[in-house]
């Protein structure tokens, strides 16, 4: 026997669609139309955003890397706990590649690094 997996029938707007296409349509509308919704339905904050005296100075870094040197062992680590995904990101480059190639990879991240 034939076991059948999927949806056969969604609902709507109250009326129930069975037709593939139809289905495939009413999906593609609804993942469409439905970012600007949620982007449209965003309320602004009521108080003002920090003025000059609240931000920080662009010359005193958070964080510098100048007191504390990253070593390869600490970005291999780092590296080893990125999920192996083989899908590309926005840049067009996969995890799983990043993680083949993090030993020869390690010592770029590092001068990238230390010019921070």
């Amino acid at each position: 026997m034939l076991k059948k997996t999927g949806t056969d029938q969604v609902q709507v707007n109250g009326r129930l669609i069975s037709e593939p296409f139809e289905i495939a349509s009413e999906f593609n509308e609804f993942f469409t139309i439905m970012p600007s919704k949620i982007v449209n339905a965003i309320v602004q904050p009521s108080f003002p955003p920090p003025g000059p005296e609240v931000a920080r100075p662009l010359d005193s870094p958070v964080f510098s890397f100048v007191n504390n040197p990253i070593t390869q062992t600490e970005i291999l680590d780092a590296v080893t706990q990125l999920q192996s995904k083989k899908s590309l990101d926005y840049n067009g480059i996969s995890m799983f590649f990043l993680k083949k190639l993090s030993i020869l990879l390690s010592f770029h991240y590092i001068t990238v690094f230390r010019l921070l």
